[in-house]
């Protein structure tokens, strides 16, 4: 009962909603077809009527990646029918095309659908035998061939089906890794932007009140100054405003509004005997005493916070260098250690930490490197140019 069930979708399945077939596949039946046609021609005298036969029992093989298991059973109906016509059960191109047959059912079916299907084939094969040419030796004889060419698909089948899997999981590994890296791009924006405001805002409210101090020390006959200084004082006052809605929408609910200033230049010291009391020698250069954009000062103070970060976490005790170079177009620093160098991807290969100081730099138009060193360590630089702060 079950396989006629089988057989019946099977057939189905075959004749309805057909593909095209793989030209390797179409090169193949038509080869067995041939093969097939030729040894008809050679040992019957009925060469007419049993050529359609035979064209009918190879086409199935074009589909045989596609509904291997119909294609079998199309085959093997073919075969049935054309008994009326004394068709040859025995021929040598029936053998090697039922071989295909079977070795595609295994190898193009998974294992737990497979079985089932092949026991059915061998069952119809086992069927025909005993209708035409029954014998222990015949059932031995298609047994051991048919079955084996289906384990051998099988075998095939499985070192396929973990490969697959392997580039599944590394395709899915791939997408988090992607997904991760955009999640980690847009907070670090968010947090750069929060930052920023702080950094703008002082300077706004700055420009405000010394706006406002001149406003006040206006006589009467500067009437017309003093309008043009209440509007600078009420333009900066919106503006601060809106700022303070925006930073709102970035910042998260748990996050508390910073109280202290954004540090700069001046606490890089502070920073680097921070990391010293946290058992990593540092060696601390800053040179040039020009005075940089508070936002671009920022900038520099979280590019080497974060390298720093990264040396305590994955460098152990190593030593590391600090340069700062403020120079009049542009800032170049440089954070190097000793350490055993980019063994893991998380903050000195391609990690969180790098994510965020390269979005930082890019901020101010600059550009930003990574890289093992040569005689071990790791070393990460960047060169801020001044001008472009500035706008």
């Amino acid at each position: 009962m079950y396989a006629g069930r089988v057989v019946g979708r099977s057939v189905t399945k075959l004749t309805s909603g057909v593909t095209q077939p793989p030209l390797a596949d179409v090169c193949l039946a038509a080869a067995l077809g041939i093969a097939g046609l030729v040894e008809v021609a050679l040992t019957t005298s009925d060469f007419a009527r049993l050529a359609p036969v035979v064209v009918a029992t190879v086409a199935p093989l074009a589909w045989r990646r596609q509904a291997p298991f119909a294609a079998v059973i199309a085959c093997l109906v073919v075969v049935t029918a054309g008994e009326p016509f004394r068709y040859p059960l025995q021929a040598t191109y029936l053998l090697l095309e039922l071989v295909v047959a079977f070795y595609s059912l295994g190898a193009w079916v998974d294992f737990h659908r497979s079985w089932p299907r092949a026991g059915a084939a061998l069952a119809f094969v086992w069927g025909l035998i005993a209708w035409q040419e029954p014998g222990l030796d015949n059932f031995v004889f298609v047994t051991l061939f048919y079955a084996g060419s289906w384990l051998v698909g099988v075998f095939v089948r499985l070192p396929r089906e973990r490969a697959q899997e392997l580039e599944r999981a590394a395709a899915e590994a791939e997408a988090a890794h992607r997904e991760a890296a955009q999640r980690t791009v847009g907070e670090e924006r968010a947090r750069i932007a929060r930052e920023l405001h702080d950094v703008v805002a002082h300077s706004v409210s700055v420009m405000v009140i010394q706006a406002g101090a001149v406003r006040r020390r206006l006589d009467d006959d500067h009437a017309r100054e003093r309008d043009a200084l209440e509007g600078v004082e009420r333009a900066g006052r919106e503006a601060l405003d809106e700022m303070r809605r925006m930073t709102g929408i970035l910042r998260s609910s748990y996050e508390p509004a910073a109280l202290a200033p954004q540090p700069g230049l001046e606490d890089l010291e502070r920073l680097v005997d921070q990391v010293r009391s946290a058992g990593v020698a540092v060696d601390f250069r800053l040179v040039g005493d020009q005075e940089v954009p508070p936002g671009l000062g920022l900038t520099v103070y979280r590019v080497v916070q974060e390298a720093l970060t990264n040396v305590l976490k994955h460098a152990g005790q190593a030593r590391a260098e600090v340069r700062v170079n403020v120079g009049p177009r542009s800032v170049d620093l440089e954070v190097r250690d000793d350490g055993p160098g980019a063994q893991d991807g998380n903050g000195r290969g391609t990690g969180q930490g790098l994510i965020g100081m390269r979005e930082r730099v890019a901020v101010y138009g600059g550009t930003f490197a990574a890289r093992p060193c040569e005689q071990g360590g790791f070393a990460v630089s960047a060169h801020l140019p001044i001008q472009e702060s500035r706008g």
